[in-house]
């Protein structure tokens, strides 16, 4: 049975009342008996909620509440926050994948995703006890 807030005609008060679905158009006050009319209460639905916090991978961090994240951005001004899809964000993860290919090449690796799988396996190499491989820097010189 749903549960309904209503307000008895004749001056009870606002109430809360347990109501069949099959007698949901006539309710009435569970004190005097008297017709109560169903009342639509208003449900929350922008913002953040506990169950659901909002989060943000650009800067790492979860907020609870909207007051939380208003805060860090009056904490934190200069803090800019873009789409994933946008343009500004495009160029800004081109750019620094562009940075870490070079310093990748400047290591004797083809790319970054190179020098990452060689880490990998460095450190598989390392869990199991095995010596691991020499980067291919250290190879040529």
């Amino acid at each position: 049975m749903p549960l309904y807030d209503v307000r008895c005609t004749a001056g009870c008060g606002k109430k809360e009342v347990y109501v069949p679905l099959s007698e949901a158009d006539k309710i009435f006050c569970p004190d005097c008996t008297q017709p109560a009319v169903r009342l639509v209460s208003p449900v929350r639905t922008i913002g953040a909620l506990f169950s659901k916090p909002i989060e943000y991978g650009q800067i790492g961090k979860s907020f609870s509440t909207n007051e939380e994240f208003r805060q860090y951005k009056r904490d934190n001004p200069d803090a800019k926050f873009v789409e994933k899809d946008s343009t500004e964000w495009r160029s800004h993860y081109d750019e620094v994948r562009n940075h870490c290919d070079k310093k990748a090449k400047q290591q004797g690796f083809r790319d970054h995703e190179d020098r990452g799988k060689f880490i990998k396996k460095q450190r598989k190499a390392k869990e199991e006890g095995r010596l691991p491989q020499t980067p291919p820097q250290a190879i040529k010189n």
